[in-house]
Parts: C-alpha cells; sequence; structure tokens
C-alpha cells in the first residue's frame, strides 16, 4: 500500500483499492449512486413538489484474473471490501450482474470488465 502524504488538515483523502473483489486483482471500481425523481407541476408548469424514489447503485469493475460468472456470480459480493475508507461509496443490498466481459490475450493476463446494480432494499 502506498504512503499517502498530504497538507496538514487535510483528511478523507484515500488512494488506492482497499483489497480485491471476487478473487480478481481489482485495478478499478466506479460507483454511481442514484435515485429516481418524479415531479409535480402546477397549470403554469412550474415545480411545486418533488419525490426521489428507487435508490439504486451503478457498479462497474476492471481486474485481472481467472474471473468467470462461478466467480463473480450472479451477486457480486466482495465490493464492499474494495471500499473501505470511502464512506460516500459504501454499498447497501445486493449487487446483481448485469454484464460481465472477458478479454483474453497471447501475451496478456485475461483481463475482466463487469458492470452490475445494487438494490438498497434487497440486502
Amino acid at each position: 500500500m502506498a504512503t499517502l502524504q498530504t497538507k496538514g488538515g487535510v483528511s478523507g483523502i484515500v488512494f488506492g483499492i482497499a483489497a480485491d473483489a471476487n478473487g480478481l486483482v481489482t485495478t478499478k471500481i466506479t460507483i454511481n449512486k442514484k435515485r429516481d425523481r418524479k415531479e409535480l407541476k402546477n397549470k403554469s408548469g412550474d415545480t411545486f413538489a418533488l419525490a426521489y424514489y428507487n435508490p439504486t447503485v451503478d457498479v462497474s469493475g476492471e481486474g485481472s484474473g481467472s474471473g468467470t460468472t462461478t466467480t463473480l456470480g450472479t451477486v457480486v459480493a466482495a465490493i464492499t471490501t474494495a471500499t473501505d475508507g470511502v464512506t460516500a461509496a459504501t454499498i447497501t443490498g445486493k449487487i446483481f450482474l448485469d454484464s460481465i466481459d472477458f478479454t483474453l490475450s497471447q501475451d496478456d493476463f485475461v483481463k475482466v470488465k463487469w458492470s452490475g446494480t445494487a438494490y438498497e432494499e434487497i440486502t
């Protein structure tokens, strides 16, 4: 792990990925938290009420290794360990695998890219 140097008083900066996930040497994880939105407009077309619902998280990752659909599973399990120390990235709920791509090459390691969706209400 790298030694992080920061200006005095700066906190909350995290370098690198805390842990590998799902048997892969994890090189990248992207997390996008979102909610659906419904607006209610008056007769002039102005928004006067707003509701947010259905919180979900789009998650994708990349790595090297022998990851298979069996390794990653339909539910991606070990991602929260890879985001330790980054409180805003903590994922609530199970991550369901939407897609997985494998790249095999004669002179490189097997590369795996995957993406999934987490539903906060499904644990």
